[in-house]
């Protein structure tokens, strides 16, 4: 599944069969649990578990003639949001998770069904069989780039990926990915019709340093530590902007950085984003940012 590049930062569904009226294709969260690679645990996590369909049982139902629709069992789906195709849908973020919801770093287990809304039903009756799918990824939070200059350096920050379970940090110590800064000159074109970037350097960026977990407290004892010193950092010196500018004849070309944070395998390739590019997967990539004046 490709997530469509969109503001709203929904994930694309298709269909095997055409769009049935008056049904509405409706999901709902079952479960979801951190990205295992991301917090490099293997145990101490317990199973989540589905959550059952929360609408009335309704073991008796009374129904008179003129009776209004108490829209019983609608709040138990999020319907899908359609598209002009009748076979694709746009699945939006689940209730109370925002874009920058750091459980969008993990799974979730969704169960899709075609549902009656807009018609009057009951709670028993809105909903058919129901589809589960696991595995379910959606785009995950922004990654922004903090730009800071000086006389004398230059310096970039950015925060890794921080799992959470039941709102707490499952981020190791250090982190399982890497942040690596990108600087470039931004130039003209021949024709003066738009600016190219052109890179200078590229730079990791050094993770934060923690104290060490005490012995015996298992593999959540790293929440204690983790919100201290949250960003990864490095940076450049004016002498070696300035040298890197003049290698290239650019003289004060004005800069911008972007940083990209990877997933290394067992074996980290050097510089995954120049030299080695296309080894390392890519978690995010943050938009490219203006380097500021030095004041």
């Amino acid at each position: 599944m490709r997530p469509p590049r969109s503001a709203a930062r929904r994930s694309g569904l298709s269909s095997t069969g055409p769009r049935t009226t008056p049904s509405t294709a409706t999901a709902r969260v079952l479960a979801s649990a951190p990205d295992p690679v991301l917090t490099d645990i293997t145990e101490g996590l317990p199973d989540p578990g589905d959550l059952p369909l929360p609408i009335d049982p309704e073991p008796i139902r009374r129904v008179v003639p003129g009776q209004g629709d108490d829209r019983a069992r609608q709040q138990a789906m999020q319907p899908l949001l359609p598209t002009t195709s009748p076979v694709h849908f746009l699945l939006p973020l689940p209730p109370g998770i925002g874009p920058e919801d750091p459980a969008l770093f993990g799974f979730f287990a969704y169960e899709f069904r075609l549902g009656r809304f807009g018609t009057w039903n009951t709670a028993q009756g809105f909903a058919v069989r129901a589809l589960r799918v696991a595995g379910l990824q959606h785009t995950p939070p922004p990654l922004a780039c903090g730009v800071s200059r000086s006389k004398g350096r230059l310096t970039v920050s950015a925060a890794f990926a921080d799992p959470v379970r039941d709102g707490r940090s499952l981020r190791p110590s250090p982190p399982v990915t890497e942040l690596w800064a990108l600087l470039y000159a931004q130039v003209h074109q021949a024709d003066d019709a738009d600016r190219r970037n052109i890179l200078l350097s590229t730079r990791r960026l050094e993770p934060p340093k923690r104290g060490r977990v005490p012995k015996g407290r298992g593999p959540l004892a790293a929440v204690d530590l983790a919100r201290t010193g949250a960003d990864g950092r490095t940076d450049w010196s004016s002498a070696e902007i300035t040298t890197s500018l003049e290698l290239l004849t650019l003289g004060h070309a004005p800069l911008s950085c972007l940083v990209v944070e990877t997933l290394p395998g067992e074996a980290p390739y050097s510089d995954p984003v120049s030299r080695n590019l296309g080894y390392e997967r890519f978690l995010r990539t943050s938009p490219l940012t203006a380097v500021p004046a030095i004041c």
